[in-house]
């Protein structure tokens, strides 16, 4: 590898995917930037993975497979990163697909910009088979193309136009020396993302799709349950102590970004919740099972459903757990609050269809009014 080709460093965390290993796997061996160390960890898979992993390791001999306990997502990214030589490094997940092109089109882009990331457009498909660019697929909406200063990017970031996705992105190596992902949590890529364009004095983004992301169920993003919704909260949190030391370098008047926190609140988290409770996502049982859900009909019918939307109760700001240890702040209050009528407008939806009642709707108003006047009185 010379100057004009870098080594480049793809980590892949793979776990209970034998179904699609094979086409991810594929995807980075056959890059048009041949440059590659390929960094793929198995985190303790039970299916089969750990096998196809050391098959692919003795094909090409740019593949080096760790073999590891489960421990997660970002402790299998962490293990990668602690191991990588390249001057850049990306991630993919194991159940994606690059695009042939991925590698070259975003590392030129950093070159020719001289900027610290670059982001690619990707596109989703719900499907359990081959992922094919056929016009049908949904491409995420993006910032226009163009470098963008530090400031932007946080601007961008804020406000969607940059996804946090850690996958969609091709980095300088300095960008990760002594930052990693949180372990033991969901929605690593939210809690990392702001610190990531915190380092960068500029970001590149591309305008063409290089990235295939899988809609699966029972994926880690596509599962639902109580610690997924309190792990979202408190990498948003996270977000706002950052933000809240840096908004007027940020946003000039210091206050411009409360909306678009409110906003990330709440599509976030009634697509998580409503989404899980209407089929898109599996439902997590005690035990670690999950099962696909119908409707929030089916999940009230059990005993573990019931427990689990008074769970969310709690998270959106009521209960005797009110906030699960999670340090209050108004904007999430907001958002928490307007999940928490949602679903209370479903229970009492389905109360009435049951002519039945069991105390949730009730409960949840008792404690939403005990809260109004908690609010007055700190007023």
């Amino acid at each position: 590898m010379g100057i004009d080709n870098p080594l480049v460093s793809v980590i892949v965390p793979v776990y209970n995917v034998a179904p699609y290993l094979a086409e991810a796997l594929d995807s980075v061996i056959g890059q048009t930037y041949a440059d590659l160390e390929i960094l793929v960890v198995d985190d303790g898979s039970t299916d089969g993975c750990g096998g196809i992993c050391d098959e692919y390791a003795d094909k090409d001999g740019r593949i080096k497979v760790m073999h590891q306990e489960n421990a997660g997502l970002a402790a299998a990214r962490n293990a990668g990163l602690d191991r990588m030589k390249g001057e850049y490094v990306c991630f993919l997940d194991s159940d994606d697909a690059f695009l042939p092109g991925f590698v070259e089109k975003m590392l030129d882009a950093l070159q020719k910009t001289g900027a610290d990331m670059a982001i690619c457009r990707h596109a989703s498909f719900p499907t359990v088979g081959k992922m094919e660019l056929n016009g049908k697929e949904r491409v995420q909406s993006h910032a226009p193309p163009g470098c963008y200063d530090r400031i932007a990017s946080f601007r961008c970031l804020m406000d969607g136009a940059f996804h946090m996705f850690a996958c969609i992105k091709l980095y300088r190596r300095e960008i990760w020396k002594d930052l990693r992902f949180p372990f033991g949590r969901t929605h690593e890529d939210m809690d990392t993302s702001y610190k990531v364009i915190d380092r960068c004095k500029s970001v590149c983004m591309l305008g063409e799709v290089l990235y295939k992301y899988r809609l699966r169920p029972g994926s880690i993003s596509h599962t639902l349950s109580a610690k997924h919704l309190k792990d979202y909260f408190i990498a948003g949190v996270h977000i706002d102590d950052f933000i809240e030391a840096h908004k007027e370098e940020i946003f000039g008047d210091g206050e411009s970004y409360r909306p678009m926190m409110d906003r990330m609140v709440n599509s976030f988290v009634q697509r998580l919740t409503f989404g899980a409770l209407h089929g898109k996502y599996k439902f997590q049982m005690d035990g670690g099972e999950e099962v696909d859900t119908d409707n929030l009909q089916w999940v009230m019918s059990t005993e573990r459903g019931r427990q689990f939307v008074s769970e969310v109760l709690d998270l959106c700001g009521t209960g005797a757990n009110c906030g699960s240890g999670i340090e209050s702040r108004d904007f999430y209050l907001i958002g928490r609050r307007s999940v928490g009528e949602d679903l209370l407008h479903q229970i009492r939806r389905i109360e009435a269809d049951n002519e039945t009642s069991d105390g949730l709707a009730l409960e949840y108003n008792m404690m939403r009014e005990a809260q109004r006047r908690k609010d007055e009185n700190n007023g």
